[in-house]
């Protein structure tokens, strides 16, 4: 009890920070309508969508842009440049043993590189290859191949090598943009389930099924381990003695960490970022992002979510130096997008920082989900939580 206490005040803090700021973006919607509809405003999401199906380059690869934070639910060009910046700098400080780093890229250390430049070409030939040679319109879940099996080819198989992220790319690009489709198309949406249960079936399943087919593959599994990077074998004192504190864990996990670990990164300089952007981006132009209006409410969800699960499991984060609290956004972010009122978005949020970790760790337990990258267990866990939560939503909303 003792332990839990030191996490109250930072933990309240991060809260009312949220609420600040969630009143302050809701207050100055209608001006913000008002003005784009005068004025106009940057790309819309919608604007994006709509003309990506025309095949030209520039909508294209904005489409590409704002695919690269759907991760976190969020959709939006500006987040994702932030995103990126800010995972890149997260990790330029984690190497010169800076303080300031935040997480770090939390182990993914010499992999990021790899990381982020297969996420952003698996994008690309996603984009290419389904609307361009197979021909698809309208919704085309491209973003699968960012938080599905082209990330765990480069985090889960040893030492990235082009072969490897190759692999994992062409995967990545093509099995679980299929099945989300489907999924959703014939799943999700005539039950009026959340999208997110046929999401966390598709790419859970996918990533499942990629590791066991790896495991086949001689270049996968060519005995070369990942080599451990410096800077994590000799954690500087400052960093060190930050992490003995509850206000560390809960500014650098509440203010990005978890939402980055969405997207595989872990940096909380790249969360931040995303949220940082996305705030911009809605002063520019309220529906430039895949949440709309809704972002505001979306991101208080997130921080309140994270904050309330760092109180409750942070004593496990001081103690063993990881909690799955980041399970309890996924939860979050898969039903509040649907399920939108504060009479069910605040419930949702609780439920989730208390049941969510706690599932998850009793998971990784089983001799099943051992054998997996945890992300399986992440993604599966979810949509089966989505599929339950919604049909039990749906008879009380």
């Amino acid at each position: 009890m003792k332990e839990r206490k030191e996490f109250i005040t930072p933990v309240a803090c991060a809260i009312f920070i949220a609420l600040v700021a969630y009143f302050i973006m809701e207050s100055a919607t209608p001006a913000l309508l008002e003005r784009v509809e005068q004025f106009g405003g940057i790309f819309s999401f919608n604007e994006i969508s709509e003309n990506s199906q025309k095949l030209d380059f520039k909508w294209n690869f904005l489409y590409t842009v704002f695919d690269f934070s759907q991760g976190p639910f969020l959709a939006d060009i500006v987040g994702a440049i932030c995103m990126l910046l800010g995972g890149v700098l997260g990790r330029y400080l984690e190497k010169i043993n800076s303080p300031h780093a935040g997480t770090g890229t939390e182990g993914n250390g010499k992999r990021f590189a790899w990381l982020v430049w297969a996420q952003l070409v698996g994008l690309a030939v996603a984009n290419i290859f389904w609307r361009h040679i197979v021909g698809w319109n309208g919704w085309v879940p491209t973003f699968g191949t960012l938080i599905s099996v082209t990330p765990v080819a480069i985090v889960f198989f040893g030492k990235p090598n082009f072969k490897k992220a190759i692999t994992g790319i062409i995967l990545g690009a093509i099995a679980p943009v299929w099945c989300i489709r489907m999924l959703v198309t014939y799943f999700s949406n005539p039950l009026n389930l959340p999208m997110f249960a046929g999401i966390g079936l598709a790419i859970g399943g996918c990533n499942l099924l990629a590791i066991e087919l790896f495991r086949f593959l001689p270049w996968m599994n060519d005995g070369e381990e990942a080599e451990l990077d410096e800077e994590v074998e000799k954690m500087p004192v400052a960093v060190e003695k930050e992490r003995k504190r509850a206000s560390w864990y809960v500014w650098t996990r509440v203010f990005g960490g978890d939402l980055s670990e969405l997207y595989f990164w872990g940096s909380s300089l790249s969360g931040l970022g995303i949220l940082a952007g996305g705030i911009i981006s809605y002063f520019m132009n309220p529906n430039t992002n895949g949440m709309g209006i809704l972002f505001p409410k979306l991101m208080f969800c997130f921080i309140f979510t994270s904050a309330l699960s760092m109180l409750i499991w942070g004593p496990k984060w001081k103690k063993e130096g990881f909690a799955f609290t980041f399970q309890a956004l996924l939860f979050v972010g898969a039903l509040v997008t649907k399920y939108s009122t504060w009479a069910l978005a605040i419930p949702i949020c609780i439920i989730a920082a208390f049941v969510a970790p706690a599932l998850m760790h009793w998971a990784m337990t089983t001799k099943f989900f051992a054998r997996y990258h945890p992300c399986v267990t992440v993604q599966l866990l979810a949509g089966v939580l989505a599929i339950i939560s919604g049909f039990i939503l749906n008879m009380i909303a």
